[in-house]
C-alpha cells in the first residue's frame, strides 16, 4: 500500500509489505472506508511500520493494536 493511497472495501495488511517497509526504515499511514483486517501475528511489524490508522468502518485487530492506535 502506498503512503498516499487509501482503500474502499475490505483490506488486510500483509507480512511482506510490512517487512519491506521495515527493511527500508519507512512507515506508512493506513486510511480507508470499509473493513481493515490486521492479523495479531503481525502486531510487532505493525507497531514498527504503521504510524497511524484512520478507518471509517471496522477494524479487526488485537486489543494491543486497538489501544496503540486509539481505535474504538
Amino acid at each position: 500500500m502506498k503512503e498516499d493511497s487509501g482503500f474502499i472495501g475490505v483490506f488486510g495488511l500483509e507480512r511482506g509489505d510490512l517487512q519491506n517497509l521495515k527493511d527500508k526504515g519507512e512507515q506508512m499511514s493506513v486510511s480507508g472506508t470499509g473493513v481493515l483486517v490486521i492479523p495479531s501475528k503481525l502486531d510487532d511489524l505493525v507497531m514498527k511500520t504503521v504510524k497511524e490508522i484512520h478507518v471509517r468502518g471496522w477494524v479487526w485487530c488485537s486489543s494491543r493494536i486497538r489501544e496503540a492506535y486509539h481505535l474504538s
